[in-house]
């Protein structure tokens, strides 16, 4: 037992958690919402970890049109994990993302993976890169629902094209413009059905064939008066021909902010093979929203889209429960046509952190 083999072998392993003990190398520190953790471990990558999950009652002839058809749907509308480490001026992004519905199938699955580096090249621009939200509009969302309960026509309601609420592979650069803004532009590729061959008949998507470039302000002239202008080309093929093109989408939108209330309009311009359309579509966004005394806060949003002959009426309200739980209340109207019009009530607890 005292053998000179088994007393150094005991000296090397009490000297480990030493050699741990006097590294130089900082923690990772992990950072859950707002409160930071330093964990003991040999790295300079900071970690954050953030996230919500939204509990959702829902009544009306809208639940219809759905996997298990019945008036009412229960569950998990939407669940998001975001992990986001840093290492000097890059960041990697994940976003695990889920929705347990009473009438349609789990959807599980990461729903961002992206890295961001920041000051490329000793500048100002920032790059990122991988599956990320492509956030082309005035008020984009890649995983939206934290206003409207029910996606209004800018992000697919009705049957619309969802311009707002485009993702995927993509590359994105984000350069700021002095105090007025910033210049953003991007490729990106998709999985467009094609009448051909791709590489035979017709060269499918490419990167080069899906780009988009906008200009977004913020204080422009006025405290609180924002806006963008934006332009997106976007590789289609028409249903009927078979012919492959790269089609537009035009942007333009405004925002004005104050400490009472939030009101903004916004036109988005598609070519038809884009909207689905017999000819080219036309969408007109208008939402308003009052921040009221005692945490509540009242919305009210409508859309049209003139060649769908559509519309969308979005009527709710939030109520801030604590730091980290909302209760929202919703009633949704689309106006398809007659009897296809679709109505529902929606209460949603947000617990997020």
């Amino acid at each position: 037992m005292d053998s000179p083999t088994l007393s150094l072998a005991a000296l090397v392993l009490l000297s480990v958690p030493a050699l741990s003990q006097e590294t130089s190398s900082p923690p990772i520190e992990l950072r859950i919402g707002d409160a930071l953790q330093n964990v003991q471990v040999e790295s300079s990558i900071k970690v954050q970890l953030s996230g919500w999950l939204r509990v959702d009652y829902g009544y009306g002839n809208r639940f219809l049109d759905s996997t298990s058809p019945s008036r009412d749907e229960l569950g998990v509308s939407k669940m998001a994990l975001k992990t986001a480490a840093t290492y000097e001026n890059f960041d990697f992004i994940a976003v695990l993302g889920a929705s347990i519905l009473s009438d349609e199938p789990v959807d599980t699955t990461f729903k961002d993976l992206f890295l961001v580096w920041h000051e490329v090249g000793g500048g100002d621009t920032t790059l990122q890169l991988g599956a990320q939200p492509i956030l082309f509009g005035l008020k984009p969302n890649g995983y939206p629902g934290d206003r409207s309960l029910q996606p209004s026509i800018e992000f697919g309601g009705a049957g619309a094209f969802a311009v707002s609420n485009q993702a995927g592979p993509s590359i994105r650069a984000i350069y700021p413009v002095s105090d007025i803004g910033q210049l953003e532009a991007g490729v990106f590729d998709s999985s467009a059905t094609t009448a051909g061959t791709p590489a035979a008949d017709l060269t499918g998507s490419t990167v080069w064939r899906n780009y988009y470039g906008q200009m977004r302000f913020q204080d422009f002239g006025v405290k609180g008066l924002s806006g963008v202008v934006g332009y997106e080309g976007l590789y289609t093929v028409d249903a009927t021909t078979g012919d492959d093109s790269v089609d537009p989408i035009f942007d333009v939108g405004v925002d004005y902010r104050t400490d009472l209330f939030d009101a903004s309009v916004e036109w988005i311009a598609l070519d038809q093979n884009i909207a689905g359309t017999t000819d080219d579509e036309t969408y007109w966004v208008a939402e308003l929203t009052a921040f009221l005394k005692g945490g509540w806060t009242a919305m009210a949003d409508f859309a049209s889209a003139d060649e769908l002959d559509a519309t969308t009426t979005r009527l709710g309200t939030q109520f801030g429960v604590n730091d980290h739980l909302d209760l929202n209340l919703e009633y949704a109207h689309d106006g398809i046509g007659g009897d296809n019009d679709v109505d529902s009530g929606q209460v949603r607890l947000t617990f997020h952190f």
